[in-house]
């Protein structure tokens, strides 16, 4: 994403949702991102793009450790059906093609 103000608005309409639900709220929690000043909107620029990196890190992680996964699999498939992998495409979607009917007979 990327865009520091739209994550800090993200935050910012989270924050005043909460807010909204507490039974006493403070007047300046329900502030909206166009009524805060630089200072409180960096603050949720900041946290905005906290939670960015973490959750891109681990989409990163999880793509990494699946992408693993599949090419192991990929290996152990060609491997049973002796294909080598510069055989090209045909004999690997023949050989899955086979095994789906097998799966289906």
């Amino acid at each position: 994403m990327g865009d520091r103000e739209l994550l800090g608005r993200a935050v910012r309409a989270i924050w005043v949702d909460w807010a909204a639900e507490q039974p006493d709220p403070t007047p300046s929690w329900l502030l909206g991102w166009d009524e805060l000043d630089d200072g409180q909107r960096e603050v949720d620029m900041r946290i905005g793009a906290g939670v960015e990196a973490v959750v891109r890190d681990e989409i990163a992680a999880r793509l990494t450790a699946l992408t693993g996964f599949l090419a192991d699999g990929l290996w152990d498939f060609m491997d049973r059906h002796a294909l080598s992998p510069g055989a090209g495409m045909v004999p690997v979607i023949l050989a899955v093609a086979s095994e789906i009917r097998q799966t289906d007979g």
